[in-house]
């Protein structure tokens, strides 16, 4: 009995240690979240390099993340991209896996994205000394009040941690050569 016992406790222990084969990321859709992922992101090498997403924690009241849009936060997922790029390449990349995301909420996180209707190519990233300039194409449509600060941040956010700078930095959205917030605000 004290034999069954104890291989029955080494089974359990034993399955606990073993993590299921997960395909590459390539061959993953970009709205996938795997529970089972570790909180941390894989170590960055310049082949693997690892993206930042700003979604949004609707209702969380900047409990999680930056205060956005009417009392949400912006909470940031990780993506991993072959490498390697350059600031802008990154920037682009990331912003290109934003905008890939066509489901209101990602995966099962329970996150949003109020850029699930827009129609956006990124054109070009600019950076120079502390400034970035985002130049887009396409259609961008907002639900309304609460989505329009919402897309702003999760644009500009995306932008903003994807350049990897320690120093404050301003950025610029445009948007088929209007800023993003004009383009929302219908002027």
């Amino acid at each position: 009995m004290r034999s069954f016992l104890s291989l029955l406790l080494l089974s359990v222990l034993l399955t606990g240690c073993v993590r299921p084969v997960r395909p590459p990321v390539e061959d993953r859709p970009s709205t996938e979240v795997d529970e089972e992922e570790d909180a941390t992101p894989p170590e960055e090498t310049p082949e693997n390099l690892t993206l930042q997403v700003g979604l949004i924690a609707l209702e969380d009241n900047g409990e999680n993340g930056p205060l956005v849009g009417c009392g949400d936060s912006l909470i940031f997922v990780t993506e991993t991209v072959s490498g390697p790029l350059t600031v802008e390449e990154k920037v682009q990349k990331a912003l290109e896996a934003l905008f890939a995301i066509k489901d209101s909420t990602y995966g099962e996180s329970g996150l949003y994205t109020a850029l699930d209707a827009a129609e956006l190519t990124v054109d070009s990233v600019h950076l120079e000394d502390a400034q970035l300039e985002v130049e887009l194409s396409g259609t961008l449509s907002s639900g309304g009040v609460c989505d329009d600060p919402r897309i702003v941040e999760q644009i500009k956010e995306t932008a903003k941690n994807n350049a990897g700078l320690d120093a404050p930095l301003t950025v610029t959205v445009l948007i088929n050569g209007v800023s993003v917030e004009q383009q929302l605000s219908g002027k």
